[in-house]
């Protein structure tokens, strides 16, 4: 079964701390009827609670905004403070960013959640010399489910959250 590890990403080198009346557009290149912008959709509303409105994210989903391809670079760059994307996608430019999906490499969730807490502290500090932060990480195959504390949407029956 193949692994993926999505990420929201944060620019952490241009962002302060949320003032009134914040807005932020975050691009993600899938269709909003996807099980990974149901769950960005979840975060951007548990944010604007946890904030009491001061921030609020505007979703551009289906690559409206930034094409797959283009998203890392344009939260590295600033061009958006926020955005979810697969990143690795990117294993070209280093291979820590798809690790996760050498097959085989985890038999199931428990073997996956070990390896990503595992690559955890390299693909931080990775991210962190392009200035920016890993945030909440969801493991989905390609089953479109998962069974971490971070999902809000899975509609599989017994699928629980960490």
């Amino acid at each position: 079964m193949k692994k993926r590890i999505l990420f929201a990403l944060a620019a952490t080198a241009l962002i302060g701390s949320a003032q009134a009346q914040t807005k932020w557009d975050m691009p993600t290149p899938y269709s909003d009827g996807e099980f990974h912008t149901r769950n960005v959709r979840a975060f951007v509303e548990d944010v604007k609670k946890a904030t009491d409105g001061a921030l609020d994210i505007n979703v551009h989903s289906n690559g409206s905004l930034i094409k797959h391809p283009d998203i890392l670079r344009a939260v590295s760059t600033g061009q958006v403070n926020i955005a979810e994307f697969l990143l690795s996608q990117f294993g070209n430019e280093d291979p820590v960013f798809e690790a996760d999906n050498i097959p085989f490499l985890a038999a199931g969730y428990d073997d996956a959640w070990k390896f990503y807490q595992a690559q955890k502290p390299l693909l931080e500090k990775k991210l962190e010399g392009r200035g920016l932060k890993l945030s909440p990480s969801f493991l989905a195959p390609v089953r479109r489910w998962c069974r971490f504390r971070t999902c809000r949407s899975c509609s599989r029956p017994g699928a629980s959250r960490r």
